[in-house]
């Protein structure tokens, strides 16, 4: 499903703001690709994931890269890798900065979960076509695992 993928690459900004507490950085998703990789450039915490239904944290790495599970493999996964439900907060005193790529399938390939991984059981996510799942994302309200939801 990977042969031919489709890569973007996002750049971010976050500007320090003394009211960071009444302000969001990016509120909480998972990414619709199959892959993040994410590289925290200047070190300033920012990033967070959600365990256990508590918002922990992620100290920046000098020099690597954070690499996320996106719903897409999820997906493929009929729910064995889980996507990483995750936001970014912003700091009072610095700013922060990070790119962001990310991988899924060409346009054409059919997002559903492999057979060989769900042989034998029911599967927990419905079929889409790369593009029709983009749509579902780029329509839908950015919160938690929603997107996700909806293909069950």
């Amino acid at each position: 499903m990977f042969k031919e993928v489709l890569q973007t690459v996002r750049v971010n900004y976050y500007p320090p703001c003394h009211h960071a507490n009444k302000v969001s950085g990016l509120p909480p998703h998972c990414d619709a690709g199959g892959l993040t990789l994410l590289l925290q450039i200047n070190e300033v915490e920012g990033l967070q994931i959600k365990k256990n239904g508590q918002w922990m944290p992620v100290k920046p790495l000098s020099n690597g890269f954070i690499a996320n599970n996106g719903d897409t493999l999820e997906i493929m996964s009929d729910g064995k890798y889980k996507s990483i439900e995750h936001r970014v907060v912003i700091n009072p005193q610095k700013e922060r900065m990070s790119i962001a790529t990310f991988v899924m399938p060409w346009l054409d390939v059919p997002i559903g979960p492999t057979p060989k991984l769900v042989e034998g059981s029911e599967e927990l996510y419905q079929t889409l076509n790369v593009v029709d799942h983009l749509k579902l994302v780029i329509t839908s309200k950015i919160e938690g695992k929603s997107v996700l939801d909806m293909m069950t």
